[in-house]
């Protein structure tokens, strides 16, 4: 006897854990049946698999990750995978978690997997585990029925990693039940400042915008300064808004290894090495100090990320200059514990880029009570007030003052004397105004 219509295409577009429970069904302990179920998208964690050295976009995500977790009831986390889309429950995304931890760790492509040519080998193991540990997957053109079958109509999907967000994606969700659609926009770099961006970047970006604030019923801004560059951009229907400063991690004390390199006066700069960033600025200051002082008077520069892209009058200069390994040393990334063993030796954190969407490095070294050194950008002015430096990013001679003035003065702050934004604070801004939109829509939870 065949199977019902229903059956076959459940049978045909998902793949269940074989310890998933009923679709639709509560998740055990939820705390409040009312609650819409949260769906957060995790395409940019899967899709960053074997990349190395976070972005602050994958951070961000990756600390939405953790207070869905920590927050309970019935959550869960949608990605992208090759030709569709999969939806894992807490207990699976924890486990993924763990893989992103330790990426040695996936296991081996599937079938699927091993015909993804195209994938990189990190990320055909991270979707085929993705697809081991899903509650279900299902190719685009059956996904809402997949998604449908598992989460009560009237969820929230919440993103935050500017990907995913196609119009067959938000078709998909908004069949499949979503109520609520909350995007965060980080930046409009790749509009305001198309010479930093990638070929087609723009373009892309601009379709995306498009599309996110005609469907979105919640954009979260991570500044002022990002809401009035994307208020700009928006001549059509603009969506509720939220504005919450980004928190930031602070280092636990046991992973505060002892100050390094402390005998000498040392500067970091932190961030991918790329145009936007400015380091060729820095990289000119250090030549000149390199000729000018005595080479026991020169200060360091620990310039600390990976290398990024159009980078090749600056990595020739890391490659070749006679001063580098000895005034000045590249780390590419490095791991919490020896980034702060830099930072909290140095003099100041130097910060002179063109544009940022945020600036965490800045809110690590307040966070760390060292001095910071930063262009004069207004998203810098509104997460730290008046206490770094501000010069122009063009300012060479500027920023060569101010480095020989840190040199020699070695002020500082005690850590915790300056205020940083709270993750706390941020998910309660971001959520209560969730919770008003469905209030004021009267939708329960």
């Amino acid at each position: 006897m065949g199977l019902a219509p229903d059956a076959r295409l459940q049978r045909l577009t998902v793949l269940m854990r074989p310890d998933s429970p009923e679709p639709g069904s509560p998740e055990p302990g939820s705390p409040d049946p009312g609650r819409p179920d949260i769906v957060l998208d995790v395409s940019r964690t899967v899709s960053r698999f074997g990349a190395g050295g976070d972005t602050g976009v994958d951070r961000v995500e990756r600390a939405y990750v953790r207070h869905l977790l920590a927050r309970g009831g019935r959550v869960f986390f949608l990605t992208r995978v090759l030709g569709g889309m999969a939806l894992l429950d807490a207990r699976g995304m924890t486990a993924l978690l763990a893989h992103t931890d330790a990426p040695g760790t996936l296991p081996a492509p599937d079938a699927l997997g091993l015909a993804a040519r195209r994938q990189s080998p990190a990320r055909r193991r991270a979707e085929s585990a993705v697809r081991r540990l899903a509650l279900g997957w299902a190719r685009h053109g059956r996904a809402a029925a997949m998604l449908g079958g598992h989460l009560r109509s009237g969820f929230t999907c919440v993103n935050v990693g500017h990907l995913h967000l196609e119009p067959r994606v938000l078709s998909c969700l908004r069949s499949a039940g979503c109520a609520t659609l909350a995007v965060m926009i980080h930046d409009v770099i790749p509009l305001d400042f198309p010479e930093f961006a990638r070929p087609g970047v723009p373009e892309r970006f601009r379709a995306m915008l498009e599309q996110v604030a005609a469907e979105a019923d919640l954009l979260i801004f991570n500044s002022d300064d990002t809401a009035r560059r994307t208020l700009r951009r928006l001549p059509g229907r603009v969506p509720d808004t939220v504005t919450a400063l980004l928190g930031v991690d602070p280092l636990a004390p046991d992973r505060m290894p002892p100050r390094a390199d402390g005998t000498h006066p040392s500067f970091v700069v932190l961030g991918t090495i790329e145009p936007r960033k400015n380091h060729l600025l820095l990289l000119s200051v250090w030549r000149q100090l390199a000729e000018e002082l005595p080479e026991a008077q020169v200060p360091h520069l620990h310039v600390i990320g990976r290398r990024g892209w159009e980078n090749q009058n600056i990595t020739a200069i890391l490659d070749r200059a006679p001063f580098m390994n000895r005034f000045v040393f590249e780390h590419g990334f490095l791991p919490d514990d020896a980034l702060a063993a830099r930072l909290g030796a140095a003099r100041a954190l130097l910060f002179p880029s063109f544009a940022e969407g945020y600036g965490f490095p800045l809110a690590e070294a307040l966070q760390m009570g060292v001095p910071a050194i930063c262009a004069d950008l207004p998203v810098y002015r509104e997460l730290a007030g008046g206490i770094p430096t501000y010069l122009d990013p063009l300012d060479g001679p500027g920023w060569k003052h101010a480095v020989l003035s840190a040199t020699q003065k070695g002020e500082r702050h005690e850590p915790g004397q300056v205020s940083v934004p709270k993750w706390e604070t941020h998910f309660a801004s971001v959520f209560d105004r969730m919770a008003a939109i469905r209030r004021e829509r009267g939708q329960v939870g």
